[in-house]
């Protein structure tokens, strides 16, 4: 929240909101005004529960609330927007392709890191068989496409100045890869070491 209004005086806050229905007109990079009642977070006090009010301290959150009303001011052509309309043109590309619905899921949270297509049972089966991990984008997906465009390059490395132009795309790629994941640790960490190899 850049600018909360309260009892007069404008300040800004970090605070936890809950969207009671999804609104299509709400999407990342959207300025939103929204009306909303907040709460600061408490634990309910039962025994040996989890300290979840300090969890979100940890991470300057010390209220939250329910979105009464939103109205979008807005949209800006930031970086959250951009890779909001590519991931959406993955999904459509996908789906034109003729994949059926769960495994254009799959293929999706694969490419994408985003597993919010994948419905229960499928997250349940690969859990159950030991292999949930292979849904978090990691560094093994992106080993996997440092070698195919390592592969793909290997002619244009053999020409003048090859290796330094091969370097560049393979390191304009990987970055590109990484922002589009959503930058995660482990897929940072990856980048830049295989940037620096």
């Amino acid at each position: 929240i850049n600018t909360l209004q309260a009892e007069n005086s404008i300040k800004s806050y970090k605070a936890s909101l809950f969207l009671q229905q999804n609104d299509p007109e709400v999407v990342p990079g959207a300025v939103v005004l929204i009306r909303a009642t907040f709460n600061v977070v408490k634990n309910k006090g039962n025994p040996g529960e989890y300290d979840f009010a300090s969890y979100l301290k940890r991470q300057h959150i010390t209220a939250n609330g329910f979105i009464q009303s939103a109205e979008v001011l807005t949209v800006q052509n930031d970086y959250f927007h951009i890779v909001w309309i590519l991931k959406e043109k993955l999904k459509r590309l996908y789906s034109d392709a003729g994949f059926k619905p769960e495994n254009a899921a799959l293929l999706y949270a694969l490419t994408s890191g985003d597993k919010s297509l994948i419905s229960d049972e499928q997250k349940e089966a690969f859990k159950n068989s030991g292999v949930i991990h292979i849904l978090a984008v990691s560094g093994l997906h992106v080993g996997i496409l440092y070698m195919m465009i390592f592969a793909l390059l290997k002619p244009v490395s053999k020409a003048k100045h090859g290796r330094f132009i091969s370097f560049f795309i393979i390191a304009l790629i990987l970055t590109l890869y990484a922002l589009f994941t959503g930058l995660s640790p482990s897929v940072t960490r990856a980048v830049i070491m295989f940037i620096l190899i």
